[in-house]
């Protein structure tokens, strides 16, 4: 091949090469390259940034089921009370609300209004009744009155009217740990623990604590 020729071929490959130098930094030349890594770029952030989203969502979804199950499974059980030993704080039929948890965390009191299943049956009406006596105490119904540890309690809520029938408690009882001992206020129409049926209720027997009233009066139930 001659100089000329040679010489030729080397000026043309100069060109091309400049020529490519030129256009891939000619303004214009790469933006649609650029614009497609910047679209998907955002794309990505948006779809983290919604999917962020949608699991903060799912959570606060979860969170409020787990919140709603708990306070109606715990403290929104209802509960029909049977009979008039309650009456007048609860009449016959009336629906009540029951804490079934409280007594996970403390023992009942004396004054509590309880819903206990007797002597733990399971088939057995669930009653309602108040707790006059708790765990270590001797009571004893003498005289148509209610006496405690050597005194008389007096439980404003009970009817004031002497109690005929002592039942299981016309001698000394002494509760021990986790036993309770239980009245109805309507004492003279009430099944409890005077009585060999119901006996001093243990807590592994209790339901809950009644606190709320639903019915017509609806209330706080003490």
């Amino acid at each position: 091949m001659s100089k000329i020729n040679i010489r030729r071929l080397e000026k043309t490959g100069e060109k091309r090469r400049k020529k490519s130098t030129l256009n891939k930094y000619a303004p214009g030349k790469n933006k649609t390259n650029s614009f497609t890594r910047r679209s998907k770029k955002t794309i990505f952030k948006l779809t983290m940034s919604t999917m962020a989203s949608m699991g903060i969502l799912i959570l606060q979804i979860a969170l409020v089921c787990v919140v709603g199950y708990v306070v109606v499974h715990f403290y929104g059980q209802r509960l029909s009370n049977t009979g008039e030993a309650m009456t007048p704080v609860l009449d016959n039929g009336e629906v009540v609300l029951v804490d079934r948890l409280i007594y996970n965390a403390i023992s009942p009191r004396r004054g509590h209004i309880v819903a206990f299943r007797p002597h733990g049956n399971e088939y057995a009406n669930i009653a309602i009744r108040r707790v006059v006596a708790i765990s270590g105490d001797t009571i004893q119904i003498i005289e148509g009155r209610i006496v405690v540890n050597d005194e008389e309690v007096v439980i404003p809520s009970l009817n004031e009217d002497d109690i005929e029938y002592a039942g299981l408690a016309n001698y000394p009882i002494t509760l021990r740990v986790n036993e309770f001992f239980v009245i109805g206020d309507n004492h003279q129409n009430s099944v409890d623990s005077r009585m060999p049926d119901v006996g001093v209720v243990r807590r592994s027997d209790l339901y809950g604590r009644i606190w709320f009233s639903i019915g017509e009066n609806r209330r706080f139930v003490r």
